[in-house]
């Protein structure tokens, strides 16, 4: 059983040496500690082995050691980062994952993109942003137009939630960041490779085998059902992922607390 110990609830005597027998929240930290130990003791007398370490204790750990997994998150032991630190992570191919972030393309590039507005959002459309064209007509047919919402390409996007790679691409080409959001940050991995090649191998063997077409339209009828659930997972992870670890904002310093994830 591991247990990291935060010195706020549990009287840590290296990070509160003071003032120990001063009570706080009802209860000194001398007490806390003592009530500590004692359940310390408790959960070993069950039989458990106990591995403790004090927060400040893990914290200097995080701080003096590599992860020793086979992707080490940039953002690891950053509190705190920089809108200019988190584009240049991204655009070196440091930090990948998702990124919620106002993008617009700059007033020398619209004619560029006027055949293809790049920035692609959901947005209410009301009469007002139809144009003459679409307002002649339905003048014209006597037909009103209520606001709807429609995905659109647009030149802007406030808070659009894109994949790095994607901003990658729109800085690349010339479009402006003037916020980020919130960042979520993945390993970059296919994690369900082995899946998908079995499903094709599957497949392959059907065409050349009649013997094994059975398998073939099974893996098919499986490899159909993986893709919704896929999207389905991708989208409550990223929903999780909002609601859970990133609710720090700030205008210029982004608070971000990067997540490790299957996807």
């Amino acid at each position: 059983m591991h247990d990291v110990v935060k010195f706020r609830y549990h009287g840590c005597p290296t990070c509160k040496p003071d003032n120990r027998d001063v009570k706080v929240g009802g209860r000194t930290l001398n007490e806390k500690y003592k009530q500590t130990e004692e359940t310390s003791k408790y959960l070993r007398s069950l039989g458990y082995q106990l591995v403790e370490m004090w927060e400040c204790s893990w914290s200097q750990h995080k701080r003096d050691h590599v992860p020793h997994n086979s992707y080490v998150y940039p953002t690891e032991y950053r509190y705190r980062m920089s809108q200019d630190q988190i584009l240049s992570a991204i655009l070196d191919g440091r930090i990948f994952g998702a990124v919620q972030c106002d993008v617009r393309v700059p007033e020398n590039l619209k004619s560029h993109f006027g055949e293809m507005p790049p920035v692609f959002k959901n947005t209410t459309v009301t009469e007002n942003d139809i144009g003459d064209h679409m307002t002649d007509f339905l003048s014209s047919t006597g037909k009103s137009f209520k606001p709807t919402r429609y995905l659109i390409g647009s030149m802007w996007g406030e808070k659009i939630l894109m994949i790095t790679p994607l901003l990658t691409w729109y800085i690349q080409h010339g479009l402006e960041v003037s916020r980020i959001h919130q960042i979520i940050e993945f390993a970059p991995k296919n994690c369900f490779k082995a899946f998908a090649d079995r499903v094709s191998n599957d497949r392959r063997a059907g065409d050349t085998d009649p013997a094994l077409k059975i398998v073939a339209e099974t893996s098919k009828l499986i490899g159909k059902s993986r893709k919704i659930l896929n999207y389905w997972f991708s989208v409550l992870l990223i929903i999780f992922a909002f609601s859970k670890c990133c609710s720090r904002n700030e205008s210029n310093d982004v608070k971000e607390l990067a997540t490790k994830t299957f996807f």
